[in-house]
């Protein structure tokens, strides 16, 4: 019998949340097919719209194409923008309804850059009906534009860049396995450019982080000193180490294939930041810096301070592998606000096959940080944590069943919904502030699919770097 105060549209609601929790429980369990079979089996297009949809459009530029695309809740295109460089990999839509995108040399390359994943060289504007109006390349011997961009209020633009030593140069500087890797190492640079219109910029603002590297091997070389009493400067023999076996002790396993086969390209590229926000209201910089597994804070107005503050793997500052991270090869970290003065960030973090954490999540941090004091600092003098202020580990009752090895991103609407996008697989889909799946798309564009022409790009989906929502007026 139903009580005095439960109507029947209660219970309707209660009922299409269970079958939105159902369908994504089909989805999650699908069999897995091969890579190269035909793959009618995966979702395309609009799976699931339900009435707590944010209604917002979504901005999508498939993984090695050149084409981006705008679509709405009803997965129908409702503008779309070419290029002449595939992606690579960050766009966003710019306040008068037009395009900025980041693009992929595929000539003139820089040798020892050309292996690098992420990598591009070229930023593009583009109108809302989709003329070019602006052409900014950033590629050299010495730096090239990488991963992402964040698109400022007065036009300029804050980008990521690798910038390259050589090997001579890291050995003076204190790297001790200079024998180990390729022919030089990169680091991350960040760049604020000012366009200008159609073709070129100025670098107005740079941030270097080898101006702020230490190491403990060697106390004859420069940038000598304790790693631990200094966590705003960034250690230089620091490279990702291997999991944990079972016992707690190094994996020897997986340490000696890194030592015989994680060479080359992993270690050149040992930062290998992969996203970049901008807080104007303070000055801070946000990046991802995936091979540290942290997220690092650069105050805009004293840059010379190295990093105000970091996150997510204590092992940089300690070198000690019996400590596990809080992040794992991490995605789009992005300032998110905060109550009463509060500095909030959002992050994507993949997880790794390798580790206890073998699962993906989403996680919202409040940072330890004052507008009078800035950001704490414990008692051992190394930053204070953050307190979790929200994550989501997967629907109720199959928690820690997502997992998205690579790329991926998140965003939070101003409906209160939360984005998680599956990047390996091309999954779009909006979490209500209750947990359940308000809406779902799986990117249907691109020929790095099942269909493709070439072999090396066969795929059971059609993989994303990230995407946006912006509001449908835009």
């Amino acid at each position: 019998m139903l009580g005095e105060n439960t109507s029947i549209f209660a219970l309707m609601d209660k009922f299409c949340r269970f079958l939105s929790v159902v369908s994504v429980c089909f989805v999650f369990f699908e069999e897995p097919r091969a890579a190269n079979q035909d793959a009618e089996w995966q979702p395309e297009g609009l799976v699931l719209k339900t009435k707590d949809a944010s209604g917002m459009d979504v901005l999508i530029s498939p993984l090695k194409e050149r084409k981006s695309y705008l679509v709405d809740v009803d997965g129908v295109i409702v503008k779309e923008w070419e290029s002449e460089y595939r992606v690579a990999l960050a766009s966003y839509l710019t306040p008068d309804g037009g395009l900025i995108r980041s693009g992929r040399l595929e000539t003139n390359i820089p040798e020892r850059f050309r292996k690098g994943g992420g990598r591009g060289g070229v930023l593009e504007r583009f109108d809302s009906e989709g003329k070019k109006v602006w052409h900014f390349e950033y590629s050299s011997e010495e730096a090239i534009l990488h991963h992402d961009f964040k698109l400022l209020s007065n036009g300029n633009v804050v980008a990521i860049a690798w910038a390259a030593v050589d090997l001579d140069a890291a050995a003076a500087a204190g790297r001790v396995d200079v024998g180990l890797f390729g022919h030089s190492l990169w680091y991350t640079r960040i760049i604020e450019i000012e366009p200008v219109y159609p073709e070129g910029g100025r670098i107005v603002w740079q941030w270097d982080s080898w101006d702020h590297i230490i190491q403990d091997a060697d106390r004859n070389k420069p940038n000598f000193g304790r790693i631990a009493r200094s966590p705003e400067k960034i250690n230089i023999n620091y490279y990702r180490l291997p999991a944990r076996s079972s016992n707690g002790g190094e994996n020897e396993e997986i340490l000696q294939r890194r030592r015989t086969e994680g060479l080359g390209i992993g270690r050149m590229d040992w930062m290998h930041a992969n996203s970049i926000d901008y807080d104007e209201k303070t000055g801070y910089v946000l990046l991802s810096v995936h091979g540290f597994d942290e997220i690092w804070v650069v105050d805009r107005n004293a840059p010379e301070d190295g990093l105000a503050y970091r996150f997510g793997n204590p092992r940089p500052v300690y070198m000690d592998p019996r400590i596990d991270p809080f992040f794992y090869r991490q995605h789009d970290a992005q300032w998110v606000g905060g109550e009463g003065g509060e500095l909030r960030i959002l992050v994507f973090n993949n997880g790794s096959a390798d580790s206890y954490h073998h699962y993906s999540s989403l996680v919202e941090l409040t940072l330890p940080w004052s507008e009078d004091e800035g950001f704490r600092k414990s008692s051992n003098g190394s930053y204070a944590p953050p307190a979790i202020a929200w994550r989501y580990d997967g629907p109720e009752g199959l928690e820690r069943s997502l997992f998205a090895s690579r790329m991926s991103g998140t965003q939070r609407l101003p409906n209160g919904n939360t984005i998680y996008c599956d990047g390996p697989k091309g999954r779009i889909f909006e979490i209500a502030p209750y947990g359940t799946v308000a809406w779902e798309y799986w990117n249907p564009f691109g020929t790095f699919g099942p269909e493709s022409s070439d072999p090396r790009h066969r795929s059971s989906t059609r993989p994303l770097f990230k995407v946006r929502f912006y509001p449908v007026s835009q």
